[in-house]
Parts: C-alpha cells; sequence; structure tokens
C-alpha cells in the first residue's frame, strides 16, 4: 500500500509530474501508474482502475484530481494541496508565458511551425500511454466488447455522459450475472462523500451559469467592456463544475460567453488558446488561464484558474476520508 511522505517530497514528486504531464489525461494517469502502482505499489491495479472510473464521472481534469487523491493519501489534506498545485504549476505558468507572448505577438507562423513539430512527439506517448492504460484496464472479453461499442458511438459523435454512463450500466449487468454481491460490493467502496461533493459543485455552478451567463448581453465589437474580476472567478468555477467529458463541453461555454453574449473575444482567439493549451504539459482545461488573461491579464488569468481547478481540488480532498 501506499507510503506516508512528507510534504516537500510530495510537492516536488508532482511537480516533476507535471512537467512531464505531455498529452493529455491518458499518457498523465500512465505516467502515474507506472511510478506509483507498477514500481512503488502505493495502491493496487484494481483499486487505480476503479479511480479512474470515478474521476471520470466527475468534473474536472480527472489526472489532476487524481494527483490530489494520491497526494491525500500520503500527506493527508495538505499533501493533496500541494500535490494538485505542483501537478499543475508547469502548464499554468507556460500558458501565462504563452498568453502574455500571444498579447504582443499573436499565433506568428513560425511559432505555429514550432507547435505543429511537437504534435508527433505528444501523440507517439498519448498512444504508448493508452497502450500501458488499456493492458491494465481490459482484461475481460466484455471490458474489450464494452471497449468496441464505446469506440464506436465516440464515432458517431454521441456524448461522453451517455457513453460512460451506458457502459457501466452494461459492465454491472454483466458482471451481476457472474456474482449477486458484486454491485453491491462496489457500491459500499465507492465513498458516498464524493458524489455528494460533486453534486454540490453541480448545482452551485449550474446556478452560477444560469443567473450570471444564461443571458446574451447586447453589445458591439469595439470598445467592449471586461467582465469584473468577480465575474472572471464565477466563469471558472462554472467551467471547472461542469467540464464533464472533455475540454470539448468547457469550449462551448467559453464560446457562449466570451464570444456570443461578451464579444470581448474572438472564434480565431479560442481557436489559438486551443493550440496552445493543447501543446502543454497541462490538462487541456487550461485554456481557461488564457481566457481570462485576454480579458483582464494577470489577474484574470489567476481568477479563472482558481475557479476553474476548485472543484479538482475540493471533490478528491473533502470526498475521500
Amino acid at each position: 500500500m501506499h507510503k506516508t511522505e512528507s510534504l516537500v517530497p510530495i510537492f516536488l514528486r508532482f511537480l516533476r509530474f507535471g512537467f512531464l504531464a505531455w498529452g493529455g489525461p491518458i499518457a498523465q494517469l500512465a505516467l502515474m501508474r507506472k511510478e506509483l502502482i507498477v514500481e512503488e505499489k502505493w495502491i493496487s491495479q484494481d483499486h487505480f482502475n476503479r479511480l479512474i472510473a470515478i474521476y471520470q464521472a466527475m468534473p474536472g481534469p480527472e489526472a489532476h484530481e487524481i494527483g490530489v487523491y494520491f497526494g491525500t493519501l500520503a500527506g493527508g489534506k495538505w499533501g493533496g494541496l500541494l500535490a494538485g498545485l505542483g501537478f499543475m504549476l508547469p502548464g499554468f505558468l507556460l500558458m501565462l508565458l504563452l498568453s502574455w507572448l500571444y498579447t504582443l505577438f499573436g499565433l506568428t507562423p513560425f511559432f505555429a511551425d514550432i507547435l505543429f513539430c511537437l504534435k508527433p512527439a505528444v501523440i507517439a506517448w498519448v498512444v504508448k500511454g493508452g497502450q500501458e492504460l488499456g493492458q491494465s484496464i481490459l482484461k475481460s472479453y466484455s471490458l474489450w466488447f464494452i471497449a468496441i461499442l464505446a469506440f464506436i458511438a465516440e464515432l458517431y459523435d454521441v456524448h461522453f455522459l451517455i457513453i460512460f454512463s451506458c457502459a457501466g450500466l452494461l459492465y454491472a449487468f454483466l458482471v451481476n450475472q457472474r456474482d449477486e454481491r458484486t454491485l453491491s460490493k462496489f457500491f459500499k467502496r465507492t465513498s458516498v462523500k464524493i458524489l455528494l461533493v460533486a453534486l454540490i459543485i453541480l448545482i452551485l455552478s449550474m446556478v452560477t451559469s444560469y443567473y450570471l451567463f444564461g443571458k446574451p448581453i447586447a453589445q458591439t465589437t469595439e470598445n467592449v467592456p471586461r467582465p469584473s474580476l468577480f465575474n472572471l472567478f464565477l466563469m471558472g468555477l462554472k467551467y471547472g463544475g461542469l467540464s464533464f467529458g472533455s475540454v470539448y463541453t468547457v469550449l462551448s461555454f467559453i464560446k457562449s460567453d466570451a464570444i456570443e453574449a461578451g464579444h470581448w473575444m474572438t472564434q480565431k482567439q479560442l481557436i489559438d488558446g486551443l493550440a496552445l493549451s493543447g501543446s502543454l504539459p497541462s490538462p487541456f482545461i487550461i485554456i481557461t488561464t488564457f481566457v481570462g488573461y485576454l480579458a483582464r491579464g494577470l489577474s484574470g488569468a489567476l481568477l479563472v484558474t482558481v475557479g476553474t481547478f476548485l472543484p479538482a481540488f475540493i471533490i478528491p480532498l473533502f470526498g475521500h476520508t
């Protein structure tokens, strides 16, 4: 099982993970699995698989949340906080730097070429991480069958939550045919607290979305007022609390708030921000830092980022005993 560590080593370990976290959640989870599960055996592989399943159903970047969970195991809540900060810090600082350069020079052809050259290496990392995770998870014909069905559904653009829910119910049904006690054991192992915390965050995010961003504001593209710092924080909380499935869910909210309703951001800037976030060792949701920087500079970037990642800290810190 996991070992207890002091706070500084926890922070430095996950800071290193943050610098190596290229390629999105698959590569990031494969990196944690190799060191913490395979080499150091903090928890069992089955336990790790259940963590992935739980946090994929939660809002927020699952690799970051699992990092906070591991930090909590090793050093309590302070350990979880430092693990999460260490994991997100490299991507956040790099996105701040790129946002500043973008406001000065834009996405120049030379800079775009550099990002394009990085993509093959990132893709290779993702494929390798996916292969390693697949080997550790797909251990039966029923799981392979469900994975193939989910892949086909993805090709037809079925929403992630529908795929995830149906896959979970199907697996529970198939397993329950072999052992009627398995389903009840699963619910006993799954913390009720984590579901309640996630539900509270979801409700708060939906209320924020409705009252602050539900109605478009008629504005022109010239001399458009920027949102207040408080509203930027609430926007980040909305993005983090409703980010189910993938970054594309968040993009739809950003498009609605900043482009269609606020008119202080363009479609091209959103695409450029997505390109920048995809090139960094960070969850793709770090694009919200870019959005906040375009709105209010450093202060805006900080507040949007805090709001975005707040659910990803709260759920694992207070959802587990």
